[in-house]
């Protein structure tokens, strides 16, 4: 797979960290990345909010998060979070329509 990022003025050296997990240097803008911090702010506070999960031992996890699209109990995935406040979680953009935006911001 060849990797263009047209307006960069430089190909981008990508890092795999494991497969399906690269790293595109480069890739957002400050800018963009500012856009998808703001959007996480946004996606935290609900319908569902950011939340540990709980195992079934009753352990929390480690780290907090914030489900789109499908929400994550554990070992199962659900559309509503009846583990938390029993809302629907926001949808998830389809891929499609993530294509068409960064495309639309001259991103490949």
């Amino acid at each position: 797979m060849t990797l263009s990022f047209p307006g960069l003025g430089r190909e981008p050296s990508p890092r795999r960290f494991a497969p399906g997990a690269v790293h595109l240097p480069g890739w957002l803008s400050s800018a963009d990345q500012q856009r998808l911090v703001a959007a996480f702010g946004e996606w935290s506070t609900g319908p569902v909010p950011v939340r540990a999960a709980a195992l079934p031992g009753g352990h929390r996890m480690s780290v907090e998060t914030v489900c789109l699209g499908w929400h994550w109990q554990p070992y199962r995935y659900t559309r509503v979070a009846t583990d938390v406040n029993g809302a629907r979680v926001l949808e998830l953009l389809h891929r499609r329509q993530l294509q068409v935006s960064l495309w639309q911001r001259g991103k490949p």
